[in-house]
């Protein structure tokens, strides 16, 4: 595969991930996704931050700019329009199920678990996009890499921005 048809494939891959990632931050909700619900460990289900508003956010608009991008002509991945739908719900759902594990193990909302944080959407996503379409080892790799580099620079500008409580 040549390097542009490769940095093509990762663009798109990224793009409806990332979006929908960034989503719940923007649009942020009051009603939390769990309802309030607490576990008999006297934790939230996923946390206060976890709202209906953001998650919804997140999975549509992801999924409508990658629906958006699967008309792009010479588009170089098949299913993409399913597949980008998949990413975006993936990443969405990802930061809920470490959202659901980080309070299973005390972590408080906002506090940094490294890696899980940075790569809770992209695995989830990606793993649940694989139904209809395949990821090369190296195309993992680079998002691996660029997430967590575009995970930090992101987040560093949210909260220069008063958008997030905390740089991470």
């Amino acid at each position: 595969m040549d390097l542009i048809l490769f940095l093509i494939r990762i663009s798109l891959i990224a793009i409806p991930l990332y979006i929908a990632n960034s989503m719940p931050v923007i649009f942020k909700g009051k009603k939390p996704i769990d309802n309030g619900i607490k576990l008999s460990d006297g934790n939230y289900l996923f946390g206060k931050t976890k709202s209906i508003k953001g998650f919804l956010a997140g999975a549509l608009i992801g999924s409508l700019v990658g629906i958006g991008l699967s008309f792009i002509p010479g588009n170089p991945l098949p299913n993409y329009a399913i597949a980008s739908i998949l990413l975006a719900f993936g990443a969405v759902l990802g930061d809920l199920i470490a959202s659901f594990f980080k309070r299973r193990f005390g972590f408080k909302s906002g506090q940094e678990v490294i890696l899980l944080d940075q790569l809770d959407f992209l695995i989830v996503g990606l793993l649940l996009a694989s139904f209809v379409m395949q990821f090369s080892v190296e195309e993992i790799i680079v998002l691996i890499i660029l997430t967590l580099i575009a995970h930090k620079i992101g987040n560093l500008i949210g909260f220069a921005l008063k958008l997030k409580k905390v740089p991470w």
